[in-house]
Parts: structure tokens; sequence; C-alpha cells
């Protein structure tokens, strides 16, 4: 058994707080069965931020998530000296999420899967290479990268390149989570477009709330905006309230919202792990690509230099909301479980 120690703090991003551990945001935390580990939350920007786990998706504020007790035990007072929530992990424990017990949209993954058994792997299937592209019309909306074997993946490596003569693209890597999907709306901007809330009202008679399709929605998520949407419209938005018809979206700073009626609309989570810079050219004109699984961008990674994966990997680009910026070629190296 070995016991290891996390500083946790919390820090504002996009308007909305999110936990760091030991400085990272929101990493995918590799933990060990029958290890312990601590996070120390006396930092005082967690004040009024309790660390908590469970094994759903956001915690307690996603539908029907419960805390996870068992195992867990909490000293103190989140943001005060001496603070500490720790953790042990048993044999089969399914993987787990830490999230703000006061707050939602926080917190990250952590993949529990028995990690001394994935030093020297048995795949149930052939070693296999997967291929995806970034194209320039994507403008924010995510790409599928791999779907994992029965019993999860393993990552052995990622390359990228760009066909981007100028521009550098940053590639966002992450999970998807959908919402709803077609939901019959009129988006209509705020008086100020540039920086006013706009809002989606429902053209149907059932409300936000009494929609039984839609999932872990509420005020304070952190959402985006389908590919039915224009481009200029996906970026990510903050709910700020949910009243019967009417869905109520914060404004990124700066980004005019272009009013659409009629809409048929998706609206989905994405749960970050990493992201990566690919250089314009990157693998082309004697330019290098970028090799992925570098501790340079994905801090959190383990000494064996492996990503395991249980879920479908998406990527995106969010800065493309033109449609103006090159195409990103990614291959994926992985065996499955």
């Amino acid at each position: 058994m070995a016991y290891r120690k996390y500083t946790v703090t919390v820090q504002s991003v996009d308007g909305g707080n999110r936990f760091f551990i030991d400085g990272i945001q929101t990493p995918v935390l590799n933990l060990q069965e029958g290890n312990v580990y601590e996070f120390d939350t006396a930092h005082a920007s967690n004040t009024g931020h309790s660390f908590k786990f469970s094994t759903n998706v956001d915690g307690t504020h996603a539908d029907s998530g419960t805390e996870l007790t068992a195992n867990v035990s909490v000293t103190g007072t989140a943001g005060s000296a001496g603070s500490k929530t720790v953790i042990r992990i048993i044999t089969g424990q399914a993987n787990l999420y830490y999230f703000c017990g006061n707050h939602s949209g926080m917190g990250g993954a952590a993949i529990t899967a028995g990690l001394d058994s994935n030093k020297a792997p048995s795949f149930v299937d052939n070693y296999r290479a997967e291929y995806a592209e970034l194209k320039q019309n994507m403008a924010n909306e995510p790409i599928k990268i791999l779907s994992p074997g029965t019993n999860g993946s393993r990552i052995h490596q990622m390359v990228l390149t760009s066909d981007d003569p100028n521009n550098e693209i940053t590639v966002h890597f992450g999970f998807k989570e959908m919402i709803c999907e077609n939901i019959a709306v009129n988006l209509v901007p705020g008086a100020t477009p540039a920086s006013d809330p706009f809002t989606l009202t429902k053209t149907v008679a059932t409300n936000w709330v009494d929609d039984s399709t839609i999932q872990g929605l509420e005020t304070n998520v952190l959402v985006t905006l389908g590919s039915s949407v224009l481009a200029a419209n996906r970026g990510e938005y903050r709910v700020t309230s949910i009243s019967n018809l009417v869905l109520t979206l914060a404004n990124t700073p700066g980004n005019t919202i272009t009013q659409e009626l009629g809409l048929s609309i998706t609206i989905w989570r994405w749960i970050p792990l990493f992201s990566m810079p690919v250089a314009a050219n990157s693998g082309l004109s004697n330019n290098p690509s970028l090799s992925g699984l570098n501790t340079t961008y994905q801090q959190w990674l383990d000494n064996d230099r492996y990503f395991l994966i249980n879920r479908d990997l998406w990527a995106l680009n969010k800065g493309n909301t033109s449609s103006d910026q090159g195409s990103v070629y990614i291959s994926t190296h992985v065996g499955d479980y």
C-alpha cells in the first residue's frame, strides 16, 4: 500500500470555479487500488467548496447522484488549517468523480482500475490504430477520437499533424456528456449581444425542468450548444437561470450572439482532460508532428506514460468559431483490455 498527498485549490475559470489538483485544472486522477490518497484542502481558496467523491459525474448535482462515504474520511472544514479528505481505493472500486458539495461543475474524473495489472496488460483485442480528422468546418463541434475496448483501453501514443499554414491550433481532449437533443427553441440575444445573457425559449409546451429527455441541466452548469446553431454561437456558456420555457445563458464577453429562430438544438457538457497546441504545418513541410502523451501537457500521467480510458474520447477546437483554421489529423495507438 502507498500513501500519496495532493494539494487542492480553487480558481475561477471562464466565470466559474474549478478545482485545481497540485496546480493543474481538474486533472484526471489515476488512483490505484489498495492505495490511500490524501487531498489537502487547507488553502483559503477552498472556503465554501467541500471536496467530495462520487461514482456519478458531478456527484450529488447530477440526477440521482450520491456522495461516496465508504472508505472516505473528512477532517475539518475546507479552507481551514488541517482540513483534508482522505480516500482508500478498494479492490474493484468503480471509477470515481471528485466534485464540490456546494457547487456544480467544479470537479473532474478519477480512474480507479487496478493500475498494477495495467503495467503488463493482456489485451483482449489486437493492438490497433485509430485515425480522426478535426476538420476546418467543425467550429467547436467535437469529434470522437476513439471508443474503448470492452474493459477499457490503454493509449500508447498520439500523433497530431496540422495542414494550417499560419495558425497554431489548440486541440482539447475530453469527454462529451449529452444533456439534451432535438429541442425546439428560439435563440434570442440580450439587449447588448456582445455582453448580455441570451435566452433559449422552448417552442413546445413542456418546461425545461419537466422534460424527461433533459439530463443534468441546472443553474451554474457550463454547457455548449451543438452544431445546429451558427458557429459564432457555439462557445461554452454557463446556465444562469431556468424558468419554465426559458433557459438563460451567460454570454462569453466579446462574443456577439446572433438571433436564430425555429432551431432544433443539442446541448452538451464538456469534461476536459488535457489540451495540446499544434503548431502551423505540424507534420508537413519538414516540420515535426506533435507527439502526444507528453507530460508537458498531461502532467498527471502515470510514470509509465500510458493513458487509461474507459469511455469515448473526443477532441475539439474551441477557438475555431469562424471556421477559418485548418484541419488537425489525430492518430491514436491503443491496446484494448
